[in-house]
């Protein structure tokens, strides 16, 4: 971009940016440069580089605000000093992340346009600057820490990040994809495996390399974009080769694996999707090198992930009830007994394992739809981490019940024919629902439990409940749900109010819906009454008490303070304790 603004005051007063800020202060004649994005970040000139936007502030003749890859900068003193007032923004657009396994504190993380990065305790330092790709923590040493700049640029430190060494294989002479896979062996960890045109292997951390393939696809311009390799076995790796487009992104069409090391290779494409969709990523069975999962870009719905267990001689499509979105990535949780594998889409986390009778489950509660790029789990701590390109870095608890239900509605009734309170209700997914309880009060304020409705457990799809409460529904009740997991934590829904058959009766509100009073009659005339409006929650929002009214007709209350919505109005005799009731909607 070439971001260019004028003071509001001055209009021979200018800055501009590109890279850098620069600034003249006679209509353009001359410029002087205002920032560099090359020097440490307490300097008082750093703006990070590649400027966006800029702009003074309405009427200041000094106040400038700089947008650019690194976040939000503001000058006071026409573009002398600046300040970074990005903190708090959580906008990092992750292309990886890794969690040590020693350290459950530390994540580390590469970020387009702002380096590698690492998080501890609470506190993130930035590793290295510019593009940050791939990065990997040393599973049995978190002071080993690998980190990648674009096309493979290889980085390693043993110090925490400290200080770092170029461990590029060939001395640099290598190109890869924009995001270049590389992997670290799990049961040897000076051993890695990285993947350009060929695959590379060292055993010493980046000290000398070896190729050990040798153009797998025929076509020496196709590169590697996904690499992964067992757990259980490290002989196994896998292998997804895409056609270089010039572009930053490898669409996966070839998958080859390897069973020695490297010694020998075998193309186990066939029964993939590849001519309807492009490879993304590829997952391994902690224990089971031969059980593996390949996801897909793309908006072909039939075609999202695959799985085989026999090490790619025959493909099952696992794409079950999965949105059309593109699948980013994949990961096995080492920690489960289940094979639970979770994905990252477009749209954010589902995942299945072996209780979901093939279906995938939405994992996203208190997540914002966003692509999600990487994917980690910090087995100690039992925590699912995910990488995501535009809200930054996110986890949540493997042990815990994870997803609450996702309620869509809870509404109730009257129902004349029956003289009974209906009550009706639906979710959108549910994670370990055992029951809900269903809650009654006459007054919102004592609740007790009246029945249960069995859950159905794990469900991602649409399910509608109801519930029948035929026991002293006379006058006003009040209903809410406890939702109960299978391990005992509860869920709470909205209170809703429902007039049943009372000794009074529902009464006319005129005009209806209202903007400013509603109108209606009261029982008797030289009566005292209580007034009492309640919203669709069965909160109590207005209460007027003791009222004499000396005329049952042509009475009203004001509702003009009232925000627009549906509420309850209920009129009680002070004396005999009858009361009628109605339902108005407020403009």
């Amino acid at each position: 971009d070439l971001a260019i603004a004028a003071s509001p005051v001055n209009a021979n007063t200018i800055v501009t940016g590109g890279i850098n800020i620069w600034i003249s202060f006679d209509g353009g004649v001359t410029w002087t440069n205002k920032s560099k994005g090359t020097v440490i970040h307490n300097n008082p000139v750093y703006v990070h580089s590649d400027i966006h936007k800029l702009t003074f502030l309405p009427g200041s003749p000094s106040s400038v605000l700089a947008a650019c890859d690194g976040g939000m900068f503001r000058s006071v003193d026409t573009a002398t000093v600046w300040k970074d007032y990005s903190a708090g923004l959580d906008i990092m657009e992750m292309y990886s992340i890794s969690s040590s396994q020693t350290n459950s504190t530390v994540v580390t993380s590469g970020v387009q346009d702002n380096g590698s990065n690492m998080y501890s305790n609470g506190t993130w330092s930035e590793l290295i600057s510019g593009d940050g790709m791939m990065t990997i923590v040393d599973y049995s040493n978190a002071n080993t820490i690998y980190s990648e700049e674009y096309y493979g640029k290889l980085f390693l430190s043993t110090n925490g990040g400290t200080s770092y060494s170029t461990i590029t294989p060939n001395s640099g002479n290598v190109s890869g994809a924009w995001v270049t896979p590389y992997v670290i062996d799990k049961n040897t960890n000076t051993t890695l495996f990285a993947g350009y045109n060929d695959i590379w292997k060292t055993t010493n951390q980046g000290t000398s390399w070896a190729q050990i393939t040798n153009n797998l696809t025929g076509n020496s311009t196709y590169l590697i974009m996904a690499l992964a390799i067992a757990p259980s076995n490290s002989n196994y790796l896998y292998a997804g080769f895409g056609a270089n487009t010039g572009s930053n992104d490898i669409y996966g069409t070839y998958l080859f694996k390897t069973a020695n090391s490297g010694g020998s290779w075998s193309n186990i494409t066939a029964g993939l999707p590849v001519a309807s969709a492009y490879m993304s990523a590829v997952a391994i069975k902690a224990t089971d090198p031969l059980t593996v999962w390949v996801t897909f870009y793309g908006y072909n719905a039939s075609y999202k992930v695959y799985k085989t267990i026999n090490g790619g001689i025959t493909w099952t499509n696992v794409t079950s009830n999965l949105p059309n979105v593109p699948v980013d990535c994949i990961v096995y949780d080492q920690t489960s007994n289940n094979d639970r594998v979770f994905i990252g889409t477009d749209i954010g986390v589902f995942y299945t394992d072996n209780t979901q009778g093939g279906n995938w489950v939405s994992f996203n509660s208190g997540l914002p739809d966003v692509m999600v790029y990487s994917m980690d789990i910090q087995a100690s701590a039992g925590l699912l981490r995910i990488g995501t390109f535009g809200r930054g870095l996110w986890q949540t608890d493997l042990n815990s019940t994870g997803l609450p239900i996702e309620l869509l509605n809870f509404s109730g009734k009257y129902n004349v024919a029956t003289n009974s309170n209906d009550l009706y209700w639906s979710t959108a997914s549910e994670f370990n629902n055992n029951y809900f309880e269903v809650m009654k009060s006459a007054d919102a304020k004592y609740f007790s439990s009246i029945g249960k409705v069995s859950g159905v457990g794990n469900s991602n799809q649409l399910n509608n409940y109801n519930f029948t409460d035929k026991t002293s529904i006379n006058g006003t009740n009040y209903y809410y749900l406890r939702q109960v997991y299978f391990d005992g934590n509860v869920s709470i829904s909205n209170a809703i109010l429902i007039c049943g058959n009372e000794e009074g009766k529902m009464i006319s509100l005129y005009p209806n819906p209202a903007s400013n009073t509603i109108q209606f009659q009261f029982l008797r005339s030289n009566a005292i009454y209580d007034l009492e409006v309640f919203n669709e929650t069965g909160k109590q929002i207005v209460m007027q008490q003791a009222i004499t009214v000396g005329n049952e007709e042509n009475n009203s209350i004001d509702i003009s303070s009232l925000a627009s919505g549906i509420y309850f109005l209920k009129i009680t005799d002070k004396i005999s304790g009858e009361f009628l009731y109605g339902k108005f909607a407020k403009e």
